[in-house]
């Protein structure tokens, strides 16, 4: 919980300015894609919308007890144009800047999030190593960036919608999580030598992962596993995350039958 507490300690000092989320995201030595799913299980809310939120309070703040206009404030926080700032901020606080200076009106002050340390370990968590060859995974790409609140869900969205019925190599769905600065690159698709008309390819490399088996896939519980696995697991095997090679998970082709089991991959080094 330190890193996190670093994080908020590291948004707090820069609400003025431009955040990385690839800055917040190496403090607490996790990828963006880990990141941001575990940002949003440990404080119950987004990372982009717990910066939104913060960037409001203090400005209201600014606005009752300084001279700072309303296109100061605007410009200060990130918006684009004053008016786009006075729909935000009335959305949250409930009333215009304007009319809170003039009528005095009550506002909404969202409060920075600390996280206290806690016993954490003494879990049992089964795993398999496999060395696996290179391979294609070819289906379709889609960046998510660091502001949407579900990270790769559109992803999922467009794959279901153009989903192909050719078969894969080994009839399974795979995804792979690639980070950038400030995105996340989600590739949905299936193993094949070729792909088709249309389609991204992306090549993985042969690698060592260590594959978790699952049998849920509800969020809470998929971003608590993701926590134990990075803080737990990760830690106590003393093993490293090979950084340039993504993430997977690995699916039936048919996840409409009931009770499937499916896995997460990491990559790890030698």
């Amino acid at each position: 919980m330190k890193h996190f507490n670093d994080v908020v300690d590291y948004i707090e000092a820069h609400l003025a300015e431009e955040i990385s989320i690839e800055s917040v995201a190496k403090l607490a030595n996790l990828s963006v894609y880990e990141f941001r799913r575990i940002f949003s299980f440990v404080a119950g809310i987004s990372v982009s919308e717990y910066i939104r939120r913060r960037r409001l309070s203090v400005a209201a703040s600014e606005l009752l007890t300084s001279s700072c206009s309303v296109t100061d404030l605007a410009l200060k926080y990130g918006y684009e144009t004053p008016s786009s700032f006075t729909r935000a901020f009335k959305e949250f606080h409930g009333v215009s800047p304007r009319a809170m200076t003039k009528e005095s009106g009550t506002v909404n002050m969202f409060t920075k999030i600390s996280f206290d340390l806690q016993v954490k370990g003494g879990a049992e968590i089964r795993y398999e190593i496999r060395e696996e060859e290179g391979f294609s995974l070819c289906g379709l790409t889609t960046r998510s960036d660091w502001q949407d609140t579900e990270c790769c869900e559109a992803a999922w969205t467009r794959f279901y919608e153009r989903n192909s019925s050719v078969p894969s190599k080994d009839e399974k769905i795979y995804a792979a999580y690639e980070n950038g600065a400030d995105w996340v690159n989600c590739t949905i698709g299936f193993l094949r030598e070729t792909p088709l008309e249309g389609e991204d390819c992306l090549v993985i490399p042969p690698c060592r992962w260590v594959c978790f088996t699952l049998g849920r896939t509800d969020d809470a519980f998929v971003n608590e596993f993701y926590k134990n696995i990075l803080f737990g697991w990760l830690e106590s095997s003393h093993l490293r995350r090979a950084e340039k090679i993504p993430n997977l998970e690995v699916f039936p082709a048919d996840m409409e039958q009931e009770g499937f089991l499916w896995e997460i991959r990491i990559p790890i080094e030698g």
